[in-house]
């Protein structure tokens, strides 16, 4: 049975691994990933892929073949370091959407009018049609925002998957 497996370092040994009763071999995919952190399988072959940076790409697991997915998600929060980012992606077969969540950055000004440097957890959505996120809609911005910086994680559930 194949694996996919997102790795921010190398992994050198690509062998069959035996868990349990079921085989499991380890292959390349993709390379050249800034920072993945999630991904959800389209079809039988092709996944999506976020990055923390905010990259979206769509991936054929069998040739290896990546795409950069166009995409307008205002106000990813991610400092670099590890911290924050394009998160988690679910695409839903019963309703053809995506899912997304991601660190958002305010867009409140300070009293000062200067922009805000707090950030929160967002969920959103979208439709992917060809290589591009479209009908896009933030469904939820959770409260409070936080002004230091937080480690951010999340993990999209939709109910009867």
């Amino acid at each position: 049975m194949p694996v996919l497996v997102l790795a921010e370092t190398s992994i050198e040994d690509y062998r069959e691994y035996d868990v349990t009763k079921t085989k499991y071999t380890l292959e390349k995919s993709a390379k050249d990933l800034s920072y993945p952190w999630a991904l959800s399988f389209i079809d039988k072959t092709n996944v999506v892929i976020t990055e923390k940076d905010g990259g979206l790409y769509k991936v054929d697991v069998l040739s290896g073949k990546k795409q950069k997915i166009k995409h307008n998600i205002p106000h990813i929060s991610y400092d670099g370091s590890g911290q924050g980012g394009l998160l988690d992606v679910y695409f839903n077969p019963s309703d053809g959407y995506t899912y997304f969540t991601y660190s958002h950055k305010s867009s409140k000004l300070t009293r000062s009018k200067q922009l805000s440097k707090k950030s929160s957890t967002a969920i959103a959505r979208g439709r992917l049609i060809e290589n591009e996120i479209k009908d896009f809609e933030i469904l939820l911005i959770a409260k409070p925002e936080f002004l230091e910086n937080r480690h951010y994680g999340s993990r999209i559930a939709i109910k009867g998957d």
